[in-house]
């Protein structure tokens, strides 16, 4: 049984930067900076909603519609941090859309 000493984060991270390297620390980066406008999408859409529609419903349309911006990069970044292939994030891209269409990225 492993102690608890091998499972801590300063273990884990110590690990990470002896076997990958300090870029490992910071794979899907890229792909997360790309998901910052949605938010600024959300917060711009939301005020001419609500002068149509009740708060609540223009809330859920403006987050259904930053959702709909921001998951094929969150999905994008999710492939980055797992690949122990080292594909760019065209090439995980590319790979995802014709695998599995381009509803993959949802």
């Amino acid at each position: 049984q492993a102690s608890s000493d091998d499972n801590t984060s300063l273990t884990v991270a110590l690990n990470m930067l002896r076997q990958e390297g300090v870029l490992s620390f910071f794979s899907g980066l890229a792909p997360a900076l790309l998901m910052a406008p949605a938010a600024m999408v959300q917060y711009t859409v939301i005020d001419p909603l609500r002068a149509r529609f009740p708060l609540l419903l223009a809330a859920m349309i403006a987050g259904a519609l930053s959702v709909t911006i921001k998951c094929p990069f969150d999905r994008l970044k999710t492939l980055l941090q797992n690949d122990t292939s080292k594909q760019t994030a065209r090439e995980l891209f590319a790979a995802t859309v014709r695998d599995a269409g381009v509803t993959g990225l949802w």
